[in-house]
């Protein structure tokens, strides 16, 4: 296993076996942002391959199925700063909001800078577009690109002939 160039919140991370992250990541669970105190989890199944310059943040869930597969300058978070509250404070020092867990089935290809932001599940086998931005839930074997992402088809979840799963 490769650690990403920024690890935090450790105890809050779990990596299956054969997890590969390359260089430049970020993953980070967020357990206090000022006053503000949280209890985060991500947990990243096995046989999962992040890119260099991913970013996984949380401050309550996110879990990464079996196999996954996350492209390069992936962003994937739970919450966001609170950027609509009026108010003179800098944007960095508003409070953390969070917007539901994220959860990203088995088998699941995430493409090149695309984006899963807060309160997301991918069922098993999507496949996300580059540089789409995924603001919603998608089934199985869903196809998305664009931003917000939208579905192009569904992939049959069907074995593929002479594959064998492991």
């Amino acid at each position: 296993m490769n650690f990403p160039r920024r690890l935090r919140g450790r105890t809050g991370i779990s990596f299956g076996d054969r997890v590969r992250v390359d260089s430049h990541g970020w993953i980070e669970a967020i357990h206090c942002y000022g006053a503000q105190r949280f209890r985060p989890r991500i947990a990243i199944a096995r046989d999962v391959a992040i890119g260099r310059h991913v970013t996984i943040t949380a401050v309550n869930d996110i879990s990464i199925g079996e196999g996954c597969l996350l492209s390069e300058g992936v962003y994937i978070s739970d919450h966001f700063h609170d950027v609509m509250t009026a108010g003179t404070s800098p944007l960095v020092e508003r409070p953390l909001v969070e917007r539901g867990a994220v959860h990203i089935g088995p088998r699941c290809f995430i493409g090149f800078r695309a984006c899963v932001l807060p309160g997301v599940t991918l069922g098993e086998g999507c496949v996300v577009g580059a540089q789409a931005v995924v603001t919603r839930s998608f089934p199985a074997g869903s196809v998305l690109a664009g931003s917000p992402a939208r579905l192009l088809r569904t992939l049959s979840m069907e074995p593929l002939r002479g594959h064998q799963n492991p």
